[in-house]
Order: C-alpha cells, then sequence, then structure tokens
C-alpha cells in the first residue's frame, strides 16, 4: 500500500484558504460600499450620536437626534434607558 504525503496538500489547503479569506475582505472593502444599498444606509442620517458624557464606571449619558426630535438616553449595567425628550431649543441647535 502506497503512502500518502499529506505536507502538500495541507499546504495547499492553507494556500486556498488564504486566497479566500483575501476575497473576501476586498469585496467586503471595496463592492459592498459600492452597491445601492450600502450608498442609501450610509446618506441616511435619521439617527446621529450628538455627544457622549462618560459618568464613571460603565455608565455614560447620550444625546441623540432620531429624524427631528432629540432623546437624552443613559446607559449602564441594566441597559438603555429614555431620560428625557428634549426640543431643539433645549439642545441648542438650529434647523
Amino acid at each position: 500500500m502506497p503512502t500518502v504525503d499529506f505536507t502538500w496538500l495541507f499546504i495547499k489547503m492553507m494556500a486556498v484558504l488564504a486566497a479566500i479569506c483575501v476575497g473576501a475582505v476586498l469585496v467586503l472593502r471595496y463592492v459592498v460600499p459600492r452597491l445601492p444599498i450600502g450608498r442609501r444606509m450610509a446618506r441616511s442620517q435619521q439617527l446621529q450620536v450628538l455627544t457622549r458624557v462618560p459618568l464613571g464606571g460603565r455608565r455614560d449619558l447620550w444625546l441623540v437626534r432620531v429624524g427631528q426630535r432629540y432623546f437624552l438616553l443613559g446607559a449602564g449595567d441594566p441597559g438603555v434607558r429614555c431620560l428625557a425628550e428634549l426640543s431643539a431649543s433645549d439642545v441648542g441647535e438650529s434647523r
């Protein structure tokens, strides 16, 4: 019974795996952003984080604009909570 040398088989397999990984990275980096759905989502500014204030530990305050509305969010260990809805004059943005 002939012996089979698996060294070259393993090297070929690793080369193909590396080529597939490089191809996937290139597709995700250069092809996906050029698709119509990618451009439309990038232009959408419906949700915008205006500022983040760390409070220490794992707690933060976030000022977020959603469309024409503004929200003050508190984030911490239990989760994210809406603390207040603010007007544009409270935020100081003129839109």
